[in-house]
């Protein structure tokens, strides 16, 4: 028994549900994106939607899709990040 998710940002939002935040809640990308500025909020992979149309429940998990791998400027030589520290603090 397949039934349609609707976006819980407002309710005559008729986009297609496409994040979900840690509380629970899904809404359709234009929502999903305005709501990532206040509450922790992520896309939903293609089965986890799957099993929430089906009526079946997923587990919040932050996936870090949106972080850098590695961290920044970890390739800079040492030089260049005490030059960047010099200048930072000459600004404060």
């Amino acid at each position: 028994m397949a039934s349609t998710l609707t976006c819980h940002m407002e309710k005559d939002c008729a986009g297609t549900v496409t994040y979900i935040d840690n509380k629970g809640y899904v809404y359709c990308t234009v929502h999903g994106c305005m709501r990532r500025s206040i509450r922790p909020c992520r896309r939903l992979t293609p089965a986890e939607l799957e099993r929430l149309e089906n009526g079946l429940t997923i587990s919040y998990t932050p996936k870090a899709v949106d972080e850098p791998s590695v961290a920044p400027f970890a390739d800079m030589p040492e030089s260049a990040k005490r030059n960047r520290a010099l200048d930072r603090w000459r600004k404060s």
